[in-house]
């Protein structure tokens, strides 16, 4: 009978690496059946993570095969495990033209008030929220290149976000763009 002493170090250094190889795990299968939880470490998913995990996550870098229950993450892959979800992305945007019409998107209105400058309405407090626009081709018509945007919240009111354009001299300059607000 062969007996293996190992130190506490190295048992404890076996578990980690075999949380580790765990962690950055896929779906073995390739199929998309995993487990319904994931016990990190459990390198034979058998619900428990024991010395036979250390003795997996050795084998996997010795590149020896390794044994494991199905559905099963292939150690040293990378994670796909779904986790909660998430906020929904951007759901505010408007799609202006040259003339301050609005195109589409779920603003209420748009206006251009001056050359160069917009005002997008939409139907809720935007004030806390942030504002990104881009000359762009809206419709037929095609936006202007080379210009810089501003957009600026809470000038007009809580619901408008006022957007200006300006070409590389400064100056201006009316074009169609994209907008897209994220709270």
């Amino acid at each position: 009978m062969l007996t293996l002493t190992i130190s506490a170090r190295a048992a404890a250094l076996l578990l980690a690496a075999a949380a580790f190889l765990t962690l950055y795990a896929t779906d073995a299968l390739g199929s998309g059946d995993v487990p319904d939880e994931v016990l990190q470490g459990d390198i034979n998913c058998d619900g428990l993570v024991d010395f036979q995990d250390g003795l997996g996550a050795l084998q996997y870098e010795a590149g020896l095969p390794v044994d494991q229950n199905e559905p099963c993450f292939a150690p040293g892959s990378v994670a796909a495990i779904p986790g909660p979800q998430g906020e929904p992305g951007v759901s505010l945007y408007a799609l202006v033209n040259s003339a301050g019409t609005l195109i589409s998107g779920t603003a209420a209105s748009a206006a251009s008030p001056s050359t160069g400058e917009y005002e997008v309405t939409f139907t809720e407090d935007v004030s806390g929220c942030a504002a990104a626009a881009s000359s762009g081709s809206v419709g037929s018509a095609s936006g202007t290149t080379s210009t810089t945007a501003v957009a600026s919240l809470n000038k007009s009111g809580a619901n408008t976000v006022v957007v200006f354009f300006v070409n590389l001299q400064a100056t201006p300059i009316a074009t169609s763009f994209h907008l897209i607000v994220a709270c």
